[in-house]
C-alpha cells in the first residue's frame, strides 16, 4: 500500500507515495507515457516533446522556471498533471515534456 504524504512534500518527491483529496497518484512517467496520450491533436509523445520544446518554445520556458522553483507537483489551481478517463492527458503536457527532458521518473498525476 502506498504511503500517504503531506501536502508540503508533493511538490518535491513522490516515489511510492499517494495523495488524497483529490485522489493523487505518484505515477512512474514510463506508464503515464505508455498509457496516456497526449490531448492535442492525434499524435505521439514525441510529435508533443518536438512542438512545446522546440516549435512553441515560451510558454514551456515559464512552466520551466516554475517547475525549477515549485517542483513537477504544483501546489495551486494548475495543481497535478491531469489523466482523462478517455486516455488522454488533460492538463500538464508541459511539465510531461519537461519531465522526460529532466529524465524524471516519477510524478504527480490526479486520474479523472
Amino acid at each position: 500500500m502506498p504511503t500517504v504524504a503531506s501536502t508540503s512534500s508533493r511538490a518535491r518527491s513522490c516515489t511510492g507515495l499517494v495523495l488524497s483529496k483529490p485522489q493523487l497518484f505518484c505515477m512512474p512517467l514510463a506508464v503515464l507515457l505508455k498509457n496516456w496520450r497526449p490531448g492535442s491533436y492525434d499524435w505521439e509523445w514525441l510529435d508533443e516533446y518536438w512542438d512545446l520544446m522546440h516549435v512553441r518554445p515560451a510558454v514551456t520556458d515559464a512552466v520551466r522556471a516554475r517547475v525549477a522553483s515549485e517542483g513537477f507537483g504544483f501546489a495551486d489551481a494548475y495543481g497535478p498533471i491531469l489523466l482523462g478517463s478517455d486516455g488522454r492527458v488533460w492538463d500538464g503536457h508541459h511539465r510531461i515534456c519537461l519531465a522526460i527532458e529532466q529524465k524524471q521518473k516519477y510524478l504527480w498525476v490526479e486520474l479523472t
